[in-house]
């Protein structure tokens, strides 16, 4: 039930979670494939996230557009992976001005 509170610190607005993924390493220019946990290719090589593959772009998409990004992807292995490449976004404004 909601209540009224006397004093609250809001100080740690600013403070950020560390990312469960490391989204500057993936999000570098790089073409990088990703291995869902559970996925064959996650037994030999090991496994990079462990969220359904279309909720990880999602979060991926997210992160991208946080750093002034975009992001190129496409599922792999029925769903299993993904392949990535991030770009710098200014490029989609440029391509309007043409």
């Amino acid at each position: 039930m909601a209540k009224v509170l006397e004093e609250f610190d809001f100080s740690r607005k600013g403070v950020k979670k560390k990312s469960k993924y490391p989204w500057d390493k993936w999000l570098d220019g790089g073409i990088w494939e990703l291995n869902q946990e559970g996925s064959p290719e996650a037994e030999i090589e090991g496994a990079d996230f462990d969220i359904p593959v279309k909720n990880f772009r999602t979060n991926l998409y997210v992160a991208a557009k946080q750093r002034k990004l975009g992001v190129h992807t496409r599922l792999i292995r029925n769903e299993t992976g993904i392949v990535l490449q991030a770009y710098d976004a200014s490029e989609d404004e440029d391509e309007d001005d043409e």
